[in-house]
């Protein structure tokens, strides 16, 4: 099984609805890549902008190559509102393939920002969400194999030669 680095970093968007009425809106991002059970990250959250936040935040993931290839995974960055009563809010979403985004890299040596709408809870689409991204070279992963053959349970296990036994000495 191989894996590929992913790194992304989360620039700012714009143009989100306010969800808050009474206060400003601390928007944060929660970054997973569904199709694979270890990908969730957050940014910190957004101390200023109200409606166009802006972290400068970069992450990394390792996602399976063949997962990768096979179009079986799926970037989702969920925008969220940080709130003191109620539990947060969802700001909107913007869900990518991770295949399209690796075609779209693939022979380039930098990737300049991109821009994705972000669609509400309510399925209408406001504002941008603006990052960057970039994947690395595929890192092999080896299934572990035992230098020396496994002895059965009934065996007797014998020490190596020269061994030192504390009050009997060597063997």
């Amino acid at each position: 099984m191989d894996y590929r680095p992913f790194d992304i970093t989360l620039h700012s968007a714009s143009g989100l609805k306010d969800v808050n009425f009474f206060s400003s809106m601390r928007v944060y991002v929660v970054v997973s890549i569904v199709g694979d059970s270890n990908s969730r990250q957050e940014t910190p959250i957004s101390k200023c902008h109200r409606k166009n936040p802006a972290w400068e935040f970069g992450m990394r993931f390792y996602v399976e190559e063949s997962k990768l290839h096979q179009n079986c995974l799926m970037l989702v960055l969920k925008l969220r509102c940080s709130q003191t009563v109620g539990g947060d809010k969802d700001v909107g979403e913007v869900c990518v393939p991770l295949k399209k985004l690796f075609d779209s890299a693939e022979g380039q040596k930098e990737i300049p920002a991109v821009t994705y709408k972000v669609t509400t809870p309510a399925g209408k689409q406001r504002g941008v969400l603006c990052f960057s991204y970039g994947f690395g070279k595929t890192i092999p992963v080896r299934t572990a194999v035992p230098s020396e053959p496994c002895l059965s349970p009934s065996a007797p296990y014998l020490p190596p030669e020269g061994y030192f036994f504390p009050g009997y000495g060597y063997i």
